[in-house]
């Protein structure tokens, strides 16, 4: 298989220590800038924690506080377990947190890295979060959030009554979530069935230049 991007663990961690100080913060309801800052510094006292950047996560702890102030309360859950069946397939995943509003539901991701994901992947995440969390019987899902706090704003998506999802700031970039739900099971069964009877190379067609290795097409 081609080699993966060489792993930045400090980078993971840094997303680990904003993602805890986050939650902690939702949790008990902080309602200043300050308080996040202070929750930060003492979790940074932990030595688990000393490889990180302070300075870096204290400045994503500042945007992320900007932006969701008004949006958390009492009612936002936290690290939820999301999961759906497709064709007695499970799926699931685990959001960083969603808002329950009267117009409906709100889910949002934290995303701390510098870079975006893929079109695909985006939609694959977004799509398997609404479809999991229509599911949990609190509401209709109306908005997915990616916050990507190392960049000038988040990502924002509307879900429509037709299950087409739209980018708000961009009403051209939209996508499906009944083709999400097609692609992901495509792609499972797809999986099984190689584990299933064996993985097998590219056919020779395809020049793939991992060589004799099975390349996922969706």
């Amino acid at each position: 298989m081609p080699e993966k991007a060489p792993i930045s663990w400090e980078e993971i961690r840094l997303g680990s220590f904003v993602h805890k100080v986050i939650e902690q913060g939702i949790r008990s309801l902080c309602t200043t800038e300050k308080q996040f800052i202070e929750l930060a510094r003492q979790a940074y006292n932990n030595p688990e924690w000393t490889i990180i950047s302070l300075e870096e996560a204290i400045a994503m702890l500042k945007i992320f506080f900007q932006r969701n102030k008004n949006k958390y309360n009492r009612n936002s859950l936290i690290e939820v377990k999301l999961r759906t069946n497709l064709d007695d397939l499970e799926f699931e995943g685990y959001a960083d947190r969603i808002d329950i509003h009267s117009q409906g539901l709100e889910i949002i991701d934290y995303k701390t890295g510098r870079t975006f994901l893929t079109a695909q992947h985006r939609n694959w995440q977004l799509g398997l979060y609404a479809l999991g969390a229509s599911e949990l019987g609190l509401g209709t899902v109306k908005r997915l959030t990616l916050d990507m706090l190392r960049h000038e704003k988040p990502l924002e998506f509307e879900i429509k009554e037709d299950g087409i999802v739209y980018d708000i700031n961009s009403p051209k970039i939209q996508f499906s979530l009944h083709t999400i739900k097609q692609e992901l099971l495509t792609t499972a069964k797809n999986i099984i069935n190689c584990y299933d009877n064996g993985f097998r190379p590219c056919p020779i067609e395809e020049d793939c230049k991992f060589c004799n290795e099975y390349v996922w097409k969706v």
